[in-house]
């Protein structure tokens, strides 16, 4: 979209960017503190084995002290994994936020400089069109060209002629002055702008950076306390069952937390071979490779192209930052390039997102993925054409599809033609 398709008032201001820990993450940040901090730290948590279990049923009151223990680390360990899902979430929405107006600078600052360019270019031939009036003043002596003509005429008739032309002359020679004045300006104005909106860029790119470790980070707090409350809690459910109903433990009950962990794997590995399987069955022209190594990420139409828009939810005139291909709910999404895991999770608005980092600073991010449907993890190498997730409609959507993006230096860009250049048609 070209400046003039920008709407009123908008021009080029770079929005200031918003602090990004609003109240309600300050709440969510109280309840990590108060209860995630133990269970990121499992190991100085002290739990109840089964042999103070069986101390305990002896004595009532040592039994009902424990009970009350243990009944406190159930909730503890319920309360660390939603907060830390919710602090996860909500810094996955920072994240967005830093991210869009980031993106959102780095547009702006590249118009103002394509600007800055044609208007330079404009007032170089400016210059030299007052250059050449200058120059033919000098070749007839230091006189004026209106002068020259007019001492040049040979009869009445000829002089009002040629005083007509003079006057002509005098005019556009002047209007060649004030527009290469004029030019110059402009230019200038252009230039100090597209510099100030780079430096505007810049401070954005690091505020997004923060943003995206803090993201990380809560991401994998999440991670972690659900994997304890995995693994803890469903032995201490059996031994708060033993003790409630003073009755003695029995196998069943001291297998209770293995057999929960076992489960657990095996739900891994059932997902696993569930995408492998996935994988095989969705060789179709989306995700095979093109001579250049780049894969098509999906099949679908193109419903949604990249640049300025009217957000279908927000409501609101912002950058398309990428291109929105429909083909269905549980699509398969393919890596577009050989390369990196950067970032797998919640994303803001953006619902589940997945962020790979390609070779010569490239980036690609696929978004909207549904739940369940994020087939790879942070730092995990992938391959071009490698299944790594599948279409649905989290976060701010109206349906299910991928919002595909690419990103050259981090910097958005329209993937239409990045992947025409390399060989694939998108939708």
């Amino acid at each position: 979209m070209t400046p003039a398709q920008q709407p009123p008032g908008r021009g080029h201001i770079i929005r200031p960017f918003r602090v990004r820990l609003v109240l309600g993450s300050i709440t969510v940040v109280a309840m990590v503190v108060a209860v995630l901090t133990p269970v990121g730290q499992a190991s100085a948590v002290e739990y109840p084995t089964w042999a103070e279990v069986e101390a305990a049923r002896a004595s009532e009151t040592e039994g009902q002290a424990l009970v009350a223990q243990i009944t406190t680390q159930i909730a503890e360990l319920d309360s660390a994994a939603t907060a830390s899902a919710e602090l996860a979430l909500t810094r996955g929405a920072e994240y967005e936020e830093a991210d869009a107006q980031f993106l959102d600078a780095a547009y702006q600052a590249d118009t103002l400089q394509e600007q800055a360019r044609t208007a330079e270019a404009t007032a170089t031939q400016s210059r030299d069109r007052a250059a050449q009036i200058i120059a033919s003043q000098a070749r007839s002596g230091g006189q004026d060209l209106t002068s020259t003509l007019l001492t040049g005429a040979q009869d009445p008739d000829d002089f009002l002629s040629q005083l007509g032309f003079a006057d002509k002359l005098a005019e556009t020679s002047q209007g060649i002055y004030v527009d290469a004045s004029q030019d110059q300006n402009i230019a200038q104005g252009l230039g100090d702008q597209a510099a100030l909106a780079r430096d505007a860029r810049d401070a954005l790119r690091q505020e997004a950076d923060d943003a995206r470790r803090d993201a990380e980070a809560a991401s994998a707090a999440a991670d972690e306390a659900l994997a304890v409350q995995v693994d803890k809690q469903a032995e201490l459910q059996a031994q708060l069952a033993v003790l409630t109903d003073q009755r003695a433990a029995t196998e069943q009950d001291f297998a209770a937390g293995e057999a929960a962990r076992a489960a657990e794997r095996a739900r891994i590995q059932a997902e696993a071979a569930a995408r492998a399987a996935a994988a095989a069955a969705a060789a179709t022209s989306a995700g095979q490779v093109a001579g250049s190594g780049w894969a098509n990420p999906t099949t679908g139409r193109m419903v949604s192209a990249y640049g300025y828009r009217i957000h279908p939810i927000q409501r609101v005139w912002k950058l398309h930052s990428g291109i929105d291909i429909a083909g269905g709910c549980g699509v398969p999404i393919y890596a577009a390039s050989a390369g990196t895991v950067a970032y797998s999770g919640v994303y803001g608005s953006y619902g589940n997102w997945i962020l790979l980092e390609h070779a010569n600073g490239i980036q690609t991010g696929y978004a909207h993925i549904e739940n369940g449907g994020l087939l790879v993890s942070r730092g995990q190498r992938v391959e071009a054409g490698q299944l790594i997730a599948r279409a649905g409609s989290t976060g701010g959507s109206t349906g299910c599809h991928l919002h595909y993006e690419v990103r050259p230096g981090g910097t958005s860009t329209d993937p239409a033609p990045f992947m025409s250049a390399r060989g694939i048609r998108l939708g």
